[in-house]
């Protein structure tokens, strides 16, 4: 029997246990209804979260149907490379999708482009700068603890291609407000527009310019080498032409020798100093009408990528595991 009572002695009965409950009732009660008031009080405190989805996709063909050709005249070099590149790396890797097609290529490439300028988050940074909250949160701050505070936020875009073999991503803006979140995405996708265009435009005026330094560089050594052709036709008196196609036929032989291989002095000076003074008239009238081409062109409203800000796709997140964890541990 003594073994037995010194077996059971530690142990805590049923009765024990209700009695404690009842004599610390009102600590137990208390405890509960502070934990659970906190929970509450957390899950009515935390603010909602939406989920903004939007589809940007390569914009039509017809988008390009004026820009394409002002493209290809002055940034040829880029384009044509490019494109080819593009088919190549089609035929060469993976298989060609029916949607990949030689008339929207430059849909695809300034698809890529206005992604590249919305990765950058640049614009993101700039648009969310002038939230009043955001801002009010970052005044005073140093620049780099500002770009640091404001960078903090860029984990809430996200910007994901859901099939490799299909040239449309979904952009993806974590927000505690539906309609200020859709509000700083019509702002963003807007500012990104604008940026890249003006760094489209800003290429094609660059290289317009350098298209027309190098007309006027050829012209500049033409005439060089006309003006030395001149002096020594005028050294040799050679005044008028010398040179003509000589035809020489005898029977069923036939020659004809071409002025391009005789030397250039001998069409005379009168001839070269004439051709001297309509190269330096020259008006480059190509240059001329494309940049008047690209002015008209910056007139224009072109979609460099294909989106409708009027149907997003808004879906509510709320997390309660904070709340049910602090209500779970007062019940315990």
């Amino acid at each position: 029997m003594r073994k037995k009572n010194s077996v059971y002695a530690n142990e805590i009965g049923l009765v024990d246990i209700l009695q404690t409950i009842i004599d610390k009732k009102i600590s137990i009660v208390l405890i509960m209804f502070i934990s659970i008031l906190i929970g509450f009080g957390n899950n009515l405190l935390k603010k909602d979260k939406f989920e903004i989805l939007l589809n940007i996709k390569p914009s039509k063909d017809t988008e390009f149907t004026n820009f394409l050709p002002i493209y290809n005249l002055t940034y040829d070099d880029f384009s044509l490379n490019a494109l080819n590149a593009f088919q190549k790396k089609q035929l060469q890797g993976e298989k060609s999708s029916e949607f990949l097609t030689a008339r929207n290529e430059i849909s695809i490439i300034m698809l890529d482009k206005f992604v590249n300028e919305l990765l950058d988050y640049e614009e993101f940074l700039s648009v969310l700068s002038t939230n009043a909250k955001i801002a009010e949160s970052i005044k005073g701050l140093s620049y780099e603890k500002e770009k640091q505070k404001l960078y903090n936020y860029t984990n809430l875009l996200t910007l994901k291609k859901p099939k490799k073999d299909e040239y449309i991503y979904d952009l993806t803006f974590n927000w505690h407000d539906r309609d200020e979140a859709t509000l700083i995405l019509v702002n963003l996708l807007e500012l990104v527009k604008t940026n890249l265009e003006k760094r489209i435009f800003t290429n094609l005026d660059t290289l317009l310019e350098i298209k027309r330094r190098n007309n006027y560089d050829k012209d500049a050594v033409r005439i060089e080498y006309l003006k030395e052709q001149s002096l020594i036709a005028k050294e040799l008196d050679i005044e008028n032409n010398q040179v003509d196609y000589i035809n020489l036929s005898q029977s069923n032989v036939s020659f004809n020798i071409n002025t391009n291989n005789v030397a250039y002095y001998l069409r005379g000076f009168k001839t070269i100093d004439k051709e001297i003074k309509i190269i330096q008239n020259r008006q480059h009238v190509d240059v001329i009408n494309l940049k008047n081409d690209i002015e008209a062109l910056k007139k224009t409203d072109i979609k460099w990528a294909f989106y409708d800000t009027n149907y997003v796709s808004i879906k509510k997140l709320k997390s309660n595991s904070t709340s049910m964890v602090i209500i779970g541990i007062g019940l315990v």
